[in-house]
């Protein structure tokens, strides 16, 4: 299988649920879709890391509350 249809399958199984994760979260759709980009691309960055995720769900969950985090963080330092 393609690297590249490795990353789509995993968007397509794992979307739905990071997005409802990170709306629950956040409680903004707006924000919730970065964060959502910003998870993808990290992945995209560095496709050959597909291979060795173990517990990609568990895995995905864990770098969308980081980048959430991230992104809080940096919505109050401009405050």
């Amino acid at each position: 299988m393609r690297i590249m249809d490795s990353l789509e399958q995993l968007y397509d199984v794992h979307a739905q649920a990071l997005y409802g994760f990170l709306l629950n979260v956040s409680r903004s759709p707006e924000d919730t879709r970065d964060v959502l980009q910003t998870v993808f691309l990290r992945i995209a960055e560095r496709l050959d890391f597909l291979d060795s995720m173990r517990h990609p769900r568990a895995y995905l969950l864990r770098m969308a509350h980081r980048a959430w985090i991230n992104l809080e963080r940096r919505n109050c330092s401009r405050k």
